[in-house]
């Protein structure tokens, strides 16, 4: 057992070393020195933050107990310590703030009472929590880590007072690539069974997200992108954005710019073979008008990806069922995922049963492969065949109160 007197900041001579703390995310108090206020109490965990004067050099700092200078149960906590974080240089208020959310996730100590609790995800999420944010024009942090793999920064939109993100994972593992909730049952892609949730207050707008891979597993043969998943449920199996992820510096660090995320998203890291294909094998319409056929890659890309298709005749034939490509590009832009073709059909009068044709893809850009719908049957119906209405039967029976008929 220790004393309860608290906290003291001796320096020597008596008054040398000055500090100011705060108890669980409180305000600071002002500067003191020796001073044994407030009091211990028995097991209550609180997170204290500590300032000592910049223009006060520290010689000798003394953590826990001064003994033998002072008899034991004089000058020697009696607790426990889970952390020490030591900065050598004076942290701003968003920037402490920020330290405060990371203690009080990994802890579970409530500082909601000074005002600054930003982040609830605590008992799903509550591992690595880091930030950014703005707590005034002079107190800002604009990038930052979680477990050294994924970083936030460069907020577009960090103008107001008080606007926070903050994100912390699930402790997921990391050492191997998985298709459980992976984009498209995993068929071309893969992730890592961590994820982070986000929790922002204001609008912080886009952001850059980079992933430090330098602790992730080798990516599975093929898949040579590294990709960002975006999930607002948290179910990445269905309606995710999947990013493509580049490397400026050719070095471990891959990075996506001007992401736009929302308070609650989840993000994860994957790895993808990347893959263009039609959005479905076959397609039908009438000859009454043209169709638009889909194109789309299984991820979205940061630069343009370009594709070449052309049709073949079935028992359509072209110029007298449609006009025939011999060959032409569909360009997938940069940002978006998909792009689509125009299938040109001719309104002829002639009575015909069901036609088709074919429109195939090839020659994919460069790192791209065609995937298993890289062929589309196309069926042409015919609109002048004359239509027969009937009824369901030739005849039938029932009461005369009873209607309809």
């Amino acid at each position: 057992a220790g004393n309860l007197q608290g906290f003291s900041f001796d320096g020597t001579p008596i008054g040398a070393t000055t500090a100011r703390y705060a108890i669980d995310g409180a305000a600071y108090g002002g500067y003191v020195s020796n001073d044994n206020n407030p009091a211990w109490t028995y097991d209550q965990w609180e997170l204290v933050s500590v300032e000592f004067q910049s223009d006060q050099p520290l010689t000798r700092q003394v953590i826990g107990s001064l003994y033998p200078d002072f008899a034991v149960g004089t000058h020697q906590y009696g607790g426990e310590i889970a952390e020490i974080i030591a900065f050598n240089t004076t942290l701003n208020t968003a920037e402490r703030i920020i330290v405060e959310n990371y203690l009080s996730s990994k802890y579970g100590i409530d500082i909601s009472g000074g005002g600054n609790d930003y982040y609830s995800f605590e008992s799903t999420h509550p591992n690595g929590l880091a930030g950014i944010g703005r707590e005034d024009v002079s107190n800002t942090h604009t990038a930052s880590f979680s477990s050294g793999i994924l970083e936030l920064g460069n907020p577009g939109g960090l103008d107001a007072d008080q606007e926070y993100i903050f994100f912390g994972h699930n402790g997921g593992g990391i050492a191997s690539w998985t298709t459980t909730e992976a984009p498209s049952s995993g068929n071309n892609i893969r992730r890592l069974a961590r994820e982070w949730k986000l929790e922002e207050t204001g609008d912080l707008g886009d952001l850059s997200i980079t992933v430090d891979t330098t602790l992730l597993p080798a990516r599975p043969a093929g898949f040579s992108k590294f990709v960002l998943l975006v999930d607002a449920d948290g179910d990445f199996s269905s309606g995710a954005s999947v990013y493509e992820m580049s490397s400026p510096g050719n070095d471990s660090l891959f990075t996506v710019d001007n992401i736009e995320v929302s308070s609650g998203d989840y993000l994860a890291i994957g790895a993808v073979e990347p893959v263009v294909q039609f959005s479905s094998s076959d397609q039908s319409g009438f000859e009454t008008g043209n169709d638009t056929l889909v194109i789309v890659l299984n991820y979205i890309p940061l630069t343009d990806v370009d594709v070449d298709y052309f049709t073949t005749d079935g028992t359509a034939v072209s110029p007298d069922d449609f006009t025939a490509v011999g060959s032409a590009t569909a360009t997938i832009s940069a940002g978006t995922q998909s792009d689509s073709i125009v299938l040109q059909l001719v309104n002829d009068v002639d009575v015909e049963t069901d036609e088709n044709l074919l429109v195939t893809l090839t020659n994919p850009g460069p790192g791209v492969v065609l995937g298993p719908d890289d062929e589309l049957t196309y069926t042409i119906h015919d609109d002048d065949n004359p239509r027969k209405i009937y009824f369901s039967l030739a005849g039938s029976a029932s009461s005369e109160g009873i209607t309809p008929v």
